[in-house]
């Protein structure tokens, strides 16, 4: 059986595209899943500001727009810190794509929400707590790559080939170079903005 939060890390530490990143995590966690698509939603709630990522076992595109952000479901999953489970979904008017169970978690950093994950199946399904647990797993990772893609800061580890070892633990390093990077650049932000309020005082 694959072993998915390594799959994850593995895509996380050696992509060095983010107009493709959260594409490629689709895929891994819906092929992971044996789901029939995942959507995942970075950062913001407004259309005009989510970077996402989409995978369809078939193939299929999915449209996101106003009706889709502002479904029930979708609300939920940005106000609750736990794993949402719908077994057989009563109303996907305003989903594009044939959907009928629902597995989804939003995703945190420095205690922020900033991102969804959001698996489909066509037909209904009752989610174990193995499934629900798996998600919550990856959460952290996919969090982190949310945080990269829309700072845009995307730093491929030069030495991919640890990830491949089997112990999962050889990889936590390469996490924190990630979380570090990231939150370097926060923090820089962090003193711009200040720095900026320092200015609008003195005018």
């Amino acid at each position: 059986m694959i072993d998915l939060p390594r799959e994850i890390l593995t895509v996380i530490c050696t992509h060095n595209n983010p107009e493709t990143l959260l594409e490629e995590l689709s895929k891994k966690i819906g092929t992971g899943f044996n789901g029939d698509f995942c959507l995942v939603l970075a950062d913001k709630k407004s259309l005009d500001s989510l970077a996402s990522g989409f995978w369809h076992a078939s193939g299929s595109s999915f449209h996101l727009n106003v009706e889709f952000l502002s479904d029930p479901i979708i609300q939920d999953l940005w106000m609750v810190d736990r794993v949402v489970a719908i077994a057989e979904l009563a109303d996907s008017s305003n989903w594009s794509i044939p959907v009928k169970a629902i597995l989804g978690v939003r995703t945190e950093f420095q205690g922020q929400a900033n991102g969804l994950i959001l698996l489909g199946l066509a037909q209904s399904h009752q989610w174990t707590d193995q499934e629900a647990d798996l998600l919550k797993e990856i959460r952290d990772q996919l969090a982190i790559a949310f945080t990269l893609v829309t700072k845009k800061v995307i730093e491929p580890i030069p030495n991919p080939t640890v990830l491949s070892q089997g112990n999962i633990n050889s990889v936590i390093p390469l996490v924190k170079r990630l979380y570090d990077l990231t939150r370097r650049q926060l923090e820089e932000e962090r003193k711009l903005n200040e720095m900026k309020d320092e200015i609008i005082a003195i005018i």
